[in-house]
């Protein structure tokens, strides 16, 4: 069969890698110059390696792209084990936390103090937190690592009422308002819990990295695609899929499947 695989994204890469081991004929097709996708990085002549635009790292549990990895013979991933901690300013006070944003100008500061967020116990020896804030904030982190993806909750409200609701005000000023308002900007109120659920249900104490960067893994992988006779078409942008019959009609080319990623 002749297939389109659309966007060059480690998604598109890995399903025109898949079919083309099953005796396709196949063709990658990316509207960037680039693959990669959200994994593509740049790099500035003083690098030794490429930085990543978007995706920093893999978790020790990213099963399926470490396996995939290594189908395709690569090997290279470093794991190091990391630590967490949030900063603030030498004069923060919960009184502070409660009623007053931490300017982003303080990140950085002469001044201040890291806060260890590693373990259970660092939780219980935070010292912005009340009792009762500690233990309602260990007891969600437990849920949330714990359980399943449950839609009907995660995805009907808001990280924001999430953590309201759950772990307390002081809780949500003191350990995540500035989080989500650093990551999210003006969306910051509209994440639902969904993404909270997904990040600690997936963290792990070791990040993984390609050794040179994702792109040195990206380039690999398309080695390895034109070893197996893929056609790569970057700089193409698709404006109109037509179904002609029992085949697919793509910037005047047909194609009897689409896959789109």
């Amino acid at each position: 069969m002749k297939i389109a695989v659309l966007g060059g994204g480690i998604a598109g890469m890995t399903a025109a890698y898949e079919i083309s081991k099953k005796g396709h004929e196949v063709y990658l097709i990316e509207k960037l110059e680039g693959l990669g996708g959200l994994a593509a990085g740049f790099k500035e002549d003083k690098w030794e390696w490429p930085l990543e635009k978007n995706i920093h790292h893999l978790f020790s549990n990213d099963k399926d792209i470490i396996s995939f990895a290594k189908k395709t013979g690569y090997e290279d991933i470093i794991f190091k084990t990391t630590k967490t901690g949030s900063y603030y300013p030498i004069t923060a006070n919960i009184t502070h936390l409660n009623r007053t944003p931490l300017r982003s100008n303080s990140i950085g500061a002469s001044e201040g103090q890291v806060i260890p967020l590693d373990k259970p116990k660092d939780i219980l020896l935070f010292p912005y937190l009340g009792l009762i804030s500690k233990l309602r904030t260990a007891a969600t982190l437990a849920f949330l690592k714990i359980s399943p993806f449950i839609s009907f909750l995660y995805e009907k409200i808001t990280a924001e009422k999430f953590i309201l609701f759950t772990m307390g005000k002081r809780a949500w000023n003191a350990l995540w308002r500035e989080l989500f308002r650093k990551k999210f900007g003006k969306y910051a109120g509209i994440i639902l819990a969904s993404f909270l659920w997904a990040r600690i249900t997936k963290r792990t104490k070791k990040l993984g990295y390609f050794k040179g960067g994702f792109n040195s893994f990206i380039n690999h992988l398309e080695c390895k695609l034109l070893e197996l006779s893929v056609v790569i078409r970057k700089n193409t942008q698709i404006h109109l899929i037509e179904k002609k019959g029992d085949q697919y009609l793509i910037n005047n080319e047909r194609y009897d499947a689409v896959i789109s990623t």
